[in-house]
């Protein structure tokens, strides 16, 4: 998990608007446990366009974000 972590750190001093990165990271989170941070990423992918996500990871992002949300 280090690795993983000190290079999702290094992806996001790079390239922070990437809503790709942040998706994957949503899922990375998610796997974790960590569902508000999670959510945080999912919403930040899911409105980011620097590249846009695909309709199909858009409507995985959004449900993410619905999930998340209503699961408190």
């Amino acid at each position: 998990f280090n690795e993983a972590d000190e290079a999702f750190l290094e992806s996001l001093t790079m390239e922070p608007e990437n809503s790709w990165l942040h998706f994957n990271r949503g899922l990375y989170l998610l796997a974790q446990g960590q569902r508000q941070a999670a959510g945080k990423c999912f919403s930040l992918a899911h409105n980011l366009t620097r590249p846009p996500l695909s309709p199909r990871k858009r409507l995985q992002a959004a449900a993410f974000i619905r999930q998340l949300n209503t699961s408190h």
